[in-house]
């Protein structure tokens, strides 16, 4: 009997906690999908994400999980935590192991292994150490329900307010997606965060029906 198949989205402005039929759990950030059954197989946990999720998973060195992303790679585990980006409207893509081991395979090949620091982005096609806590933090800081922005390009913000909050924005002057932004935010609203990008960039927004244009003054 085929098991039966669950997916599950999560719109923009919402987040979810998944339960897995093996007791791991997946925190869904906005605009993902996962797609799971609602029975592993003996020998192998297979899980397809597209979007941003953040992965507790539950040891198991008989059955091994794979993560199947949008962006052509596997994640595969046995037990672990890390987190992974893989939009499929985005080129880039990224990979960040918190605790345990990871193999990333792409056509059936281990293309990177990482250990917990470790990172693999996709655009670079390789494993990037990264040995700095303040950029793992970085990455899994959604998690907490906080925005962190290190030298950002606007275009790149927008994309993550646009999921976040679920605005529409409209921005006037192309130059302004080429501004950088350092700044963090927890639990802010859209118009707080917008009221900062508007001191430091030096830019001018309106917002009405959840849409905001920007330009400059």
């Amino acid at each position: 009997m085929s098991a039966n198949i669950h997916e599950i989205y999560t719109p923009k402005g919402a987040k979810a906690n998944i339960l897995l039929p093996d007791s791991s759990v997946v925190k869904l950030n906005s605009d993902s999908r996962i797609i799971f059954p609602d029975k592993f197989a003996n020998d192998e946990r297979v899980v397809y994400i597209e979007g941003e999720g953040f992965f507790d998973v539950k040891s198991n060195p008989e059955a091994p999980m794979t993560v199947r992303t949008s962006n052509g790679y596997d994640v595969k585990v046995l037990g672990t935590k890390f987190n992974i980006y893989s939009y499929k409207e985005e080129k880039r893509s990224k990979t960040t192991l918190i605790e345990g081991s990871v193999d990333i395979v792409k056509s059936n090949e281990v293309i990177a292994q990482l250990t917990p620091g470790d990172s693999f982005v996709k655009e670079e096609t390789k494993a990037i150490k990264n040995t700095n806590d303040i950029k793992q933090e970085t990455d899994i800081a959604w998690t907490k329900d906080i925005l962190i922005f290190d030298n950002t390009p606007l275009s790149d913000v927008i994309k993550k307010l646009k999921r976040w909050y679920g605005t529409t924005f409209i921005v006037e002057n192309s130059n302004i997606l080429d501004i950088r932004l350092t700044s963090e935010y927890e639990n802010e609203s859209i118009v707080q965060i917008l009221e900062s990008i508007k001191f430091s960039a030096n830019i001018e927004y309106t917002i009405k029906d959840n849409v905001v244009k920007m330009f400059y003054k």
